[in-house]
């Protein structure tokens, strides 16, 4: 068995967890759960990672449910749709896809109101992530888990 330095150990660790929020850039989640898994177990304590690995399990969840009901719109079953993007938004509000997807849902059943109030929420997402100085690339893929670099993490 080979036996790293602290120095080594701690690259290591940050290495498995940068190589994890990537996979979930690209939405691999199953990759990027299993680098952060294993940078957690090098330091169990560390609060902000434990926070990353739950954030990342809930941004898989939404985004399965996102995917299906993507694929009930492709079906033309605008009810089952509304619903998968309303539970995927409940698992991670800022998931924009889910929010402009629903919308097209609604519009498509004809339910014009609820259609706007959607694209407004997308538009106040958007003018909060702007703000925020937040790219909306990275806000859709990391739904809360701050950039990088930033004090927040």
């Amino acid at each position: 068995m080979l036996v790293y330095s602290e120095g080594i150990k701690k690259l290591r660790k940050k290495i498995l967890a940068q190589m994890g929020c990537a996979y979930c850039q690209m939405n691999d989640y199953d990759k990027a759960l299993k680098n952060l898994e294993d940078s957690f177990k090098m330091d169990t304590s560390d609060k902000v990672l434990l926070q990353d690995l739950e954030q990342v399990r809930r941004l898989q969840k939404a985004f399965i449910l996102k995917e299906k009901g993507d694929k009930s719109l492709c079906d033309g079953n605008a009810h089952l749709d509304i619903k998968f993007y309303n539970k995927a938004l409940s698992m991670d509000s800022i998931l924009m896809s889910s929010i402009s997807y629903r919308a097209s849902a609604l519009f498509l059943k004809e339910d014009f109101m609820s259609c706007v109030r959607a694209c407004e929420e997308i538009l106040l997402t958007l003018s909060k992530s702007q703000s925020m100085n937040i790219s909306p690339k990275n806000q859709v893929e990391f739904g809360g888990i701050p950039p990088q670099g930033s004090k927040e993490r």
